[in-house]
């Protein structure tokens, strides 16, 4: 992008988004863990994962880099979800505390927040990659020890771009640097360190009030099985036979003949081993009636064995 590539005097790029990141090393997942505080305590997310993508170990690594030299600009146009995710709180409090500048291009163009233009009428805001994620360019700078101000306090500056046509957001960018660009100065603070503009005239009458999770303590995500093909029906008794068969099988023919799939973090030869060995197991003991959607009732074999993202979560689960 002409708008990025005119800008840059240090490391600059494209990193990979990855939810699931297979860079697993040792030493880049310890520097993360830096994410993981906020105003000196732990996050409490039940599920931070999304602070093990690949693009936020990339922009670790390049913060620890510009570290250890001392000064140096980083410029990534990544994943925009860091920039007001409540996951990602600490994340921006760790880079404010090491750059001394932080410019914000939010890109936008979020397919699966449905984004749409302001004041458009509802046209679909577009990305300006052929990606569902929206997008967006992030400088990070880091002065040298004799340029830096007395306050020492991190300047945040945001700019949206918002286009019903990819090439509107092109033409954009190919006119605009950061000097011709008007930024919105933005002043991030406890507890959520947001990289995007927010009124908070009535944040303190807000913050008075009863908290959800004070009103509901048992709360959290629901189960993601990711194998509905398999775990969930709308007939009790289908599930049921539908598992006596399966458990019935070698493993290799259960696969074979059910269409079971392999998943990034199941497998159902391991599955397997840890369901119920009992003689006396009875499988519709564990088919349960689930409200798959609202006014939606259906079944789902509910063995923590076999649902990916569900062992912990039966103490709500049962409510449902």
């Amino acid at each position: 992008m002409c708008w990025l590539a005119r800008n840059m005097t240090g490391l600059s790029g494209n990193p990979p988004y990855s939810g699931h990141s297979a860079n697993t090393g040792e030493w880049i997942s310890r520097l993360v863990r830096d994410y993981y505080f906020c105003d000196g305590k732990p996050l409490g997310e039940k599920n931070p994962k999304w602070l093990q993508d690949d693009y936020v170990k990339f922009l670790r690594w390049a913060q620890w880099r510009i570290d250890q030299t001392g000064q140096g600009v980083l410029a990534f146009i990544t994943n925009h979800g860091y920039l007001d995710n409540p996951t990602f709180r600490g994340m921006r409090q760790n880079l404010m505390q090491t750059f001394d500048e932080i410019y914000v291009l939010n890109l936008h163009g979020n397919a699966k927040k449905k984004e749409t233009v302001p004041n458009s009428g509802g046209d679909a805001d577009k990305n300006v990659f052929d990606i569902q994620q929206g997008v967006a360019i992030g400088i990070f700078v880091k002065l040298p020890p004799d340029a830096k101000r007395k306050k020492g306090k991190c300047l945040v500056h945001h700019q949206d771009l918002w286009g019903a046509q990819r090439q509107t957001k092109y033409d954009w960018l190919d006119d605009h640097h950061v000097e011709n660009t008007k930024w919105t100065k933005l002043e991030p603070n406890s507890p959520h360190y947001l990289f995007i503009p927010q009124d908070d005239k009535l944040r303190k009458e807000y913050e008075e009030n009863w908290k959800v999770t004070d009103m509901m303590p048992l709360n959290g995500w629901g189960i993601a099985t990711r194998k509905d093909y398999l775990l969930v029906d709308f007939e009790e008794r289908v599930l049921v036979k539908r598992f006596r068969s399966i458990l019935a099988l070698p493993v290799d023919q259960a696969i074979e003949q059910f269409g079971i799939k392999k998943a990034p973090h199941w497998d159902f030869g391991k599955a397997k081993t840890d369901l119920p060995s009992d003689p006396t197991y009875d499988v519709s003991s564990s088919v349960k009636p689930v409200l798959f959607r609202p006014f939606d009732v259906r079944y789902v074999f509910y063995e923590k064995a076999m649902i990916e993202r569900g062992d912990h979560r039966y103490d709500l689960m049962r409510h449902n």
